[in-house]
């Protein structure tokens, strides 16, 4: 959940930026501002979201969209997939709030798919089971982008500073990337902050 991350000196709050129906300069600012905040990367998912992609603002309670109470806090940049495939926030109460679950221990990245930290965690299981984040597509789809890197790390002779060369040079192939971090056991965090898009 690294690109779930909120700052209190996001230009949406600082120009008070408000989501609003037919609106669509300002909504396509909004979701251009949360691209640059998570780096060109689908919060939900970890999908480096191209150029040509169609990125949408994805209201993670969706009860809120177009009221008062909708926030900067309730926003990501997600792909148009992920925001298709979510489900109903009302079969998930109680849930840990995205922006929190990034800087908590209670989710983990697992033999492929993202599980609790601690049995019986209701909050953070409704979070990854909301989210979607073990659906099988997409489970196949990063299964297959690890394998990818993999290989390249094979070709490289198992030189894991060569693989980061690599990845600063590809950002798309950073997609991934706690499952990366985990299956080839190296950091990607310097890399990731550094990227612009």
């Amino acid at each position: 959940m690294r690109y779930t991350k909120k700052s209190k000196t996001s230009i949406v709050l600082q120009e008070q930026w408000e989501y609003k129906k037919g609106n669509s300069a300002q909504n396509k600012k909004i979701c251009i501002a949360l691209l640059k905040e998570q780096k060109g990367f689908c919060a939900y998912s970890e999908k480096h979201i191209a150029p040509t992609s169609s990125p949408e603002v994805e209201h993670f309670d969706d009860r809120l969209k177009y009221k008062a109470e909708d926030s900067y806090y309730n926003w990501y940049a997600v792909t148009r997939w992920m925001n298709g495939h979510k489900a109903k926030i009302e079969g998930f109460l109680p849930l840990i709030q995205p922006y929190e679950a990034y800087k908590t221990d209670r989710i983990s990245y697992e033999e492929g798919i993202f599980v609790v930290t601690e049995v019986g965690d209701a909050e953070a299981q409704n979070l990854i089971d909301f989210l979607g984040m073990n659906k099988h597509e997409l489970y196949v789809e990063r299964k297959n982008h690890v394998k990818k890197i993999k290989d390249i790390l094979e070709a490289l002779d198992g030189d894991k500073d060569m693989l980061e060369e690599h990845l600063k040079v590809y950002k798309t192939e950073l997609s991934f990337a706690t499952a990366l971090e985990k299956e080839l056991d190296i950091e990607l965090e310097s890399i990731i902050n550094s990227l612009e898009y």
